[in-house]
């Protein structure tokens, strides 16, 4: 169910096909309750709900008219946007304005309300004079889409602008940190660790039996209790050897796994297969390095030549530095899972730290040299990281200070933006423990 559900969701005709079928159901349903809409005690209370079969003929005609334009407008909009997107900022960014769902389901409300429309043209009695409901209906439809349509302006004028664009990606980025934090939080201590376990040599020992995949794609999500609860069933121990993101193609090793029943191996690779989703797109839902790589293009984008607009490349590299912090402090780089049983089960690699790192911040470093207000802004980022960091984060942090400035002579930089840039690497020094250190102070 959920591998279907992770299919469908991400089609952009999913949402406008599915109210498009609610509206058809509404008409059907209409149609076939008229007698009861229309007995006479109704038309006696509420007289004005109702109106004669060729009133109604002519409102629903005019809406249809109406409703096929807006649709015509709408579904222009949302290219347009789509284009401005993957121009401006990065194709990677067309499912930032897709995923928030606001311009399909009202593009669908459309939709579904001009589908209204023409049913009841077609069902509606051939007696002119016979009183109905469904006028009525499409009329309250009707302004309940001019409101629509008025939001809609208003999301696409807030959706191209580029704060708030980057702003969305770093929630989504927050948003799957703080679920990896809640779920460890709630989790009995016993059965999510960080910690390298005791027992890990021992669970892992011997050559380990290889799974591979079956299917080619992207790693989109892991079902990490159907993982643990087969593990636990079968008595083995699992270790992811991909990240999610990572692109599969069949034969590729997903996992290992030491123990369990071999004679049972074609039945539980089966099931293991299906804890897994694995699709066409790349998702950022699970994938937190896919919402740092937007951020990073948005910026790259930003300081092209073609663009030029540091600033914005500022904006994204706060953000990526207040990201990265973040998953320095939850220490996100391996996770160890136990059954009830407090038995080793399952083992996920994520990317090291020092990997995030580097594809953070190793592109803007080649686009920016000659852009030091850039720069200065990657020194802010990694001080910020430092200071939230342990040891190890505070030491990675300043190894790459040092190497956002190899191949540049330092004397070189003109002396305004030699002492700026010397403050913030003195600063980053100070978290790190550097101060001797400093390349600005020589």
């Amino acid at each position: 169910m959920k591998r279907l559900y992770q299919y469908w969701k991400n089609k952009i005709y999913f949402i406008p096909a599915l109210y498009s079928l609610i509206a058809l159901l509404i008409s059907l349903l209409v149609f076939l309750l008229h007698d009861l809409l229309t007995s006479p005690l109704a038309t006696e209370l509420f007289p004005f709900l109702f109106q004669s079969v060729g009133s109604a003929r002519d409102i629903l005609a005019v809406l249809t008219g109406a409703l096929l334009s807006m649709i015509t407008v709408s579904f222009s909009t949302i290219m347009v946007v789509l284009t401005l997107y993957s121009a401006q900022f990065s194709p990677r960014t067309l499912q930032v304005f897709l995923e928030s769902k606001t311009s399909l389901r009202v593009l669908g409300f459309f939709m579904g309300t001009f589908i209204y429309s023409v049913t009841q043209l077609f069902l509606l009695p051939e007696d002119a004079n016979l009183l109905t409901l469904a006028g009525t209906i499409g009329t309250l439809l009707a302004i309940f889409c001019l409101t629509l349509f008025a939001f809609f302006i208003h999301h696409v004028a807030r959706s191209i602008q580029v704060d708030l664009m980057v702003e969305h990606i770093t929630k989504d980025i927050f948003i799957w940190i703080e679920k990896k934090e809640l779920r460890r939080y709630h989790a009995k201590a016993k059965q999510v660790s960080q910690v390298v376990p005791d027992d890990y040599e021992d669970k892992t020992l011997g050559k380990p039996n290889p799974i591979l995949a079956q299917n080619i794609g992207y790693l989109q999500s892991i079902d990490n209790n159907a993982l643990i609860g087969l593990a636990s069933e079968y008595d083995f121990t699992l270790r992811l050897e991909q990240s999610l993101g990572d692109y599969v193609t069949k034969e590729i090793q997903l996992f290992s796994f030491w123990g369990g029943p071999f004679d049972q191996e074609e039945e539980l690779m089966e099931k293991i297969h299906k804890a897994l989703v694995i699709g066409e797109e790349r998702q950022s839902q699970e994938d937190v390095e896919y919402g740092l790589i937007k951020l990073v293009e948005v910026a790259l984008r930003a300081i092209s030549p073609g663009i030029n607009d540091p600033n914005t490349a500022i904006l994204c590299i706060g953000k990526i530095g207040y990201v990265l912090a973040e998953i320095a402090q939850a220490k996100l780089h391996k996770t160890y899972y136990y059954d009830e049983e407090n038995k080793l089960r399952l083992i996920i690699n994520k990317i090291p730290f020092e990997e995030l790192l580097y594809n953070s911040f190793s592109q803007i470093k080649v686009y920016a040299q000659h852009d030091y207000s850039v720069l200065a802004a990657c020194v802010d980022a990694l001080n910020f990281i430092a200071r939230k960091g342990n040891r190890h984060i505070k030491e990675l942090c300043w190894s790459f200070s040092l190497y956002l400035f190899e191949g540049k002579d330092i004397h070189d930089i003109p002396s305004l933006d030699h002492r700026h840039l010397g403050k913030k690497m003195e600063e980053l020094a100070f978290v790190s423990n550097h101060l001797q250190d400093n390349p600005f102070d020589k």
